[in-house]
């Protein structure tokens, strides 16, 4: 009977170490080579000639495995930087598109009369919109487009989402030109500059 509790008792003892030796020593780095050679010095151990040709052979074919690596990096980088520059082109074409259809259509804007609620609305008057506390961006776009400002509630809507405005609104009554761009009427239903 006091073989079993004697068996018992050491056998938690050893799982309880192990967990201990096992939380204390798991969040230690490993020491790199150098680390190890320079804390063996400071404890007095002593190299041998023997040990340094190792060594020295060691360090020559990690050398090697980082250059090797360091090529396979900047190959990686190089295509990086080809497909970056890529859609760089890309991007600057699409926005150079773009801009030019926002000047085609704010001139198209500029020239046309529109009506609303029985008055005639010319392109460079300032209209007056108002946005309450609570108004989500689709309200926003919604009211912007009924005043004239924006030709569309849902693609200003979703201007306002992609450039991050729509947790940018602030409560207030604006005077605002018909024939603003987007961002211009973004920047002052935001007060950003």
């Amino acid at each position: 009977m006091k073989l079993k509790i004697y068996l018992r008792g050491l056998g938690i003892g050893i799982i309880v170490t192990a967990l201990i030796m096992g939380i204390s020593l798991g969040g230690k780095e490993e020491m790199t080579d150098e680390e190890v050679i320079a804390r063996a010095r400071e404890l007095g151990m002593v190299e041998s000639e023997a040990d340094k040709g190792l060594y020295a052979a060691v360090e020559e074919s990690r050398t090697e495995e980082q250059q090797e690596t360091i090529r396979e990096s900047e190959s990686e980088t190089e295509t990086e930087l080809q497909t970056e520059s890529q859609s760089e082109t890309e991007t600057e074409s699409e926005t150079e598109s773009e801009s030019e259809t926002e000047s085609e259509s704010e001139t198209t804007k500029e020239t046309e009369t529109e009506t609303q609620s029985g008055e005639e609305v010319v392109s460079g008057q300032v209209v007056s919109i108002t946005i309450v506390s609570g108004d989500d961006s689709a309200l926003v776009s919604r009211k912007l487009e009924e005043a004239g400002l924006v030709v569309s509630a849902t693609s200003y809507n979703k201007f306002l989402c992609e450039n991050g405005y729509e947790r940018k609104l602030s409560p207030g009554t604006y005077e605002i030109a018909i024939g603003s761009s987007e961002e211009t009427i973004a920047k002052i239903i935001t007060k950003t500059k």
